[in-house]
């Protein structure tokens, strides 16, 4: 998930956690989700995100865009929210091994 996830500040900014620990951004980290899903704002959905959001649970991506809402980004709202809708229609870019496309 984490090459679907960029950095809103530059690199080596200094940001303080919800915990009040101090750290500086050097690159996107491997929890970016997870950091994303606890109120990270330092951390963005790029397009291509959706296609791996669909994999998650309905609740989780709810909870997430309740997350995103709060904070008032509209743009991976946007993103999350679609990835959701296609998940319920479902719709999916994979397809099985054996399964071939609808005409």
């Amino acid at each position: 998930m984490k090459e679907h996830i960029i950095l809103s500040v530059p690199k080596g900014s200094v940001v303080r956690s919800g915990k009040g620990s101090i750290f500086t951004i050097k690159e996107v980290p491997e929890n970016a989700l997870e950091l994303i899903e606890n109120g990270a704002t330092w951390l963005m959905f790029k397009e291509s995100a959706k296609e791996p959001l669909k994999k998650l649970s309905e609740e989780r991506l709810v909870k997430i865009i309740d997350m995103l809402k709060s904070q008032k980004r509209t743009r991976d709202v946007g993103i999350v929210e679609m990835a959701l809708a296609e998940k319920k229609s479902g719709k999916t870019k994979d397809l099985e091994p054996n399964e071939k496309p609808a005409k």
